[in-house]
């Protein structure tokens, strides 16, 4: 007997694919990347099927001497969230609850959502520590930071203004 011979028994592996006529396979391909795409905005409004999680739309506008930051907080107030100002970073977390009640045809219902959301924008430039105020109103969250040369670091919590 040669050593060649004494290989451990191990059973074939076979692919589903292998199994599986070329041009099934190819179109199942095809309708997974159809449901990707048409499935993925819905995931970005309402985070994912079955689940409600809220994602702030945010804007940055970068000019010579500041950066200007938008965010949509529909439904939230000031209380509801926080404003974070870090070295390379503004971090925007908070949670939003949402309650509807109502009565229709003799029934009475009652709708909430909540869920809790954060938000990092990445900085490009150093910015000036001192004079950041974010400001809130009917949704929208405006922060203004004006840009400096290398300074201090550290994270920096900052109050928001109600408006």
């Amino acid at each position: 007997m040669k050593w060649r011979d004494l290989r451990a028994w191990r059973p074939a592996v076979r692919n589903v694919a292998q199994r599986v006529p070329e041009p099934l396979v190819r179109l199942q391909d095809e309708v997974n990347k159809v449901f990707e795409n048409v499935l993925q905005p819905v995931e970005q409004w309402f985070g994912g099927i079955g689940g409600s999680r809220f994602v702030p739309r945010v804007n940055v506008y970068e000019g010579k001497e500041s950066i200007r930051i938008t965010a949509e907080l529909p439904g939230c107030k000031a209380e509801d969230f926080e404003v974070t100002h870090l070295d390379d970073s503004l971090v925007m977390r908070g949670e939003k609850k949402e309650q509807h009640e109502g009565e229709r045809e003799g029934v009475r219902y009652v709708e909430s959502t909540f869920g809790s959301f954060e938000r990092v924008v990445p900085l490009t430039a150093e910015i000036k520590r001192a004079g950041i105020e974010p400001h809130f109103k009917n949704g929208m969250l405006e922060i203004v930071l004006y840009k400096t040369e290398p300074s201090d670091k550290g994270a920096q919590k900052l109050e928001i203004k109600s408006s």
